[in-house]
């Protein structure tokens, strides 16, 4: 069974953008790059502290899923 990532990111009063992604780590790359003006030195916090830290300053939010892809 296939499996793709879904990535829903978001700034705080912006609508959500989704991505399509391969593998977690993309997923977690893209959350990085989205948020590095937000927060400094981002790449030092772990992603869960993150996105602790993003939802506590009221900066962004992120939602990951895993979704079957079926291709026929």
């Amino acid at each position: 069974m296939n499996k793709i990532i879904l990535l829903q990111i978001r700034e705080s009063g912006e609508d959500y953008t989704v991505y399509a992604c391969k593998t977690h780590a993309i997923a977690h790359r893209i959350i990085r790059e989205w948020f590095e003006d937000s927060i400094e030195d981002i790449n030092s916090y772990g992603i869960g502290h993150l996105q602790d830290e993003l939802f506590e300053r009221d900066i962004g939010y992120w939602e990951i899923t895993e979704e079957v892809v079926i291709c026929e």
